[in-house]
């Protein structure tokens, strides 16, 4: 019975993407790039990547999203730290920090596709910010530049495969 219980909850994160730890409607991602992927894939920064998607309050068809990057050679947890949508673009969705209500051109943004077990994420300016996000000021001048760090586009970071999985308890 407990196996049949279990296995039905697995079955509903997967399918309805609702978060067992919050009743929260999102869908999660995430993938550890192992020693023989980041093998063959030598210029590849980021080791680790995990990306929760749920439907935004401001309209239908937007999604709000946290994410969270490790880079090879550090232990540290770098993560989206602003306010930030995707909204439909083309076959998938472009992901945008929002400015004064405003995405632009100069803002922290990437590209995402979806299937229905994996994502790929397409970095172009990716802004992150080093661990405790409570901690971090909301003005852009006060923060510490050391605790900030930019994922660009690179020869081995161009497209960033990510699993379906169960969603993690989402951070305050």
């Amino acid at each position: 019975m407990k196996k049949l219980l279990l296995a039905t909850a697995v079955l509903c994160v997967f399918s309805t993407g609702v978060n067992a730890c919050g009743g929260i409607p999102r869908v999660c991602y995430s993938r550890i790039y192992d020693s023989t992927h980041l093998a063959k894939h030598p210029d590849q920064t980021v080791s680790a990547m995990r990306i929760a998607l749920s439907d935004s309050d401001i309209a239908e068809g937007l999604s709000d999203f946290d994410l969270s990057v490790q880079f090879r050679g550090d232990h540290d947890k770098w993560q989206w730290a602003t306010t930030g949508t995707c909204y439909r673009f083309g076959p998938g969705m472009t992901c945008v920090e929002i400015l004064d209500g405003c995405d632009t051109s100069e803002s922290n943004h990437f590209y995402i596709t979806q299937n229905p077990n994996t994502l790929s994420l397409y970095p172009s300016k990716i802004n992150l910010h080093r661990g405790d996000l409570t901690k971090i000021s909301v003005i852009k001048e006060e923060r510490i530049a050391s605790d900030e760090r930019i994922l660009n586009e690179g020869k081995d970071d161009k497209i960033l495969r990510l699993d379906k999985t169960a969603c993690w308890k989402k951070e305050k």
